[in-house]
């Protein structure tokens, strides 16, 4: 089973902010879907200023 999913925000850009609302994974063999819900938005110029998250998982099937 996933229990983390690490997500990080590439600075190179030409905008280096942006929101991530979640990401959905689906085990293509069963069907499986797990959520890693973020809500965050992801730069320097936000709250905490971080261009990484760890996403926990919400099972949902």
């Amino acid at each position: 089973k996933l229990t983390k999913l690490h997500v990080e925000h590439h600075k190179s850009m030409l905008s280096s902010e942006c929101f991530l609302d979640q990401i959905e994974v689906i085990n293509m063999n069963t069907n499986e879907k797990v959520l890693f819900p973020c809500k965050q938005n992801f730069g320097t110029q936000y709250n905490d200023h971080e261009i990484q998250r760890d996403l926990l998982p919400i099972y949902t099937s």
